[in-house]
């Protein structure tokens, strides 16, 4: 395990196939003031991340014991663990990155990588979670279904983690909510998530703060491209 001392580390748990690249750089995740643990297996990283919160885990997609992509499906699934970034590594083919994407990783590196690649994919994932409190007001129509059934409403505003939205149909906190709707300038996507917030705004209209879930790489990444075009406007 490498330490790095100083305030507000951020954790990190890497499994140990990919431990090489950082003892081949020696000290340049020091620099970023981030502890590393290593796991021999996703058995072991799930065991670690039961007793300890981490921040983020690196691991191979096609890990020992639990797979990389399994190992992540676990995490987005426990409400212990939600929160918690992962990052796979995976082989340069379509297969192995629609592993990936499905999974629900937060981001994917193709094979080779070097240590300064993963540094700023690093750099890259905290930096999401800066920003993850921001809100951007939003102004489309969203197709959803919840239970089988379609409804229609509109989205009032969008971060990284969540969606608020208003609509006449009546939902209850914990329950599991499908959107569609597309991004102005980006494009359409379809988003998984549980209503965490119910709030009655006026003439039997409310408003809910839902909380995404099984987010695709690829979803977060066009989310995050449209609140970075319209965080200043």
């Amino acid at each position: 395990m490498l330490v790095n001392r100083g305030k507000s580390l951020k954790k990190i748990l890497m499994m140990s196939r990919l431990q090489a690249i950082i003892d081949k750089e020696g000290d340049i995740l020091h620099r970023g003031e981030y502890k590393i643990y290593t796991a021999m297996s996703g058995e072991e990283a799930l065991k670690m991340l039961a007793s300890q919160k981490m921040d983020l885990i690196i691991a191979d997609l096609d890990t020992s014991g639990i797979s990389g992509d399994k190992l992540c499906s676990t995490i987005k699934q426990e409400n212990k663990m939600k929160g918690t970034f992962v990052i796979l590594a995976c082989n340069n083919n379509e297969a192995d990155i629609e592993r990936c994407k499905k999974s629900g990783a937060d981001f994917y590196l193709t094979k080779p990588i070097d240590a300064a690649q993963l540094l700023k994919k690093i750099r890259e994932v905290f930096h999401v979670q800066r920003r993850e409190s921001l809100r951007i007001p939003v102004e489309v129509s969203v197709i959803g279904s919840c239970s089988y059934q379609t409804f229609f409403c509109n989205a009032v505003n969008i971060s990284s983690t969540g969606l608020l939205i208003q609509t006449d149909r009546i939902f209850k906190k914990r329950d599991k909510v499908s959107c569609q709707l597309s991004l102005p300038g980006v494009r359409q996507i379809t988003v998984n998530s549980e209503v965490v917030r119910v709030m009655i705004k006026s003439n039997n209209i409310y408003r809910y703060g839902i909380r995404f879930y099984h987010l695709k790489a690829d979803t977060r990444s066009a989310i995050e491209t449209y609140i970075g075009k319209n965080k200043l406007r």
